[in-house]
């Protein structure tokens, strides 16, 4: 494990003069020796972190432009059914509407 490098003395005399009790400056020093660097980040971690970041964007922008394309295609295909169901409306209602006034000339 590898432990931060502190001046003792001058931290603790140095949180004295900014009004720290001396039990206080020397709890605080007593703290940070015992810190260890084990959980900190070193440059090499940081950058396969951006690069993995980066990789991840990548593959976020592919999804999203496969779900755009697939959106589109749908919307297409949606489309397509409804001219599809007017083209057959259309022609439905007019019969039925002929069929209307020629009953009602009957009658």
């Amino acid at each position: 494990m590898t432990h931060i490098s502190v001046d003792s003395h001058r931290l603790v005399k140095g949180l004295i003069a900014r009004g720290f009790k001396e039990d206080q400056a020397e709890a605080i020093l007593d703290a940070i020796q015992n810190v260890t660097l084990q959980d900190v980040a070193s440059k090499e971690d940081v950058q396969t972190i951006k690069q993995q970041f980066s990789q991840l964007e990548k593959h976020v922008d592919q999804q999203i432009s496969r779900l755009e394309k697939q959106m589109s295609e749908l919307e297409l295909r949606i489309s397509d059914r409804i001219t599809g169901l007017i083209k057959w409306q259309v022609p439905l209602m007019l019969g039925q509407a002929g069929l209307i006034v020629a009953l009602v000339k009957l009658l």
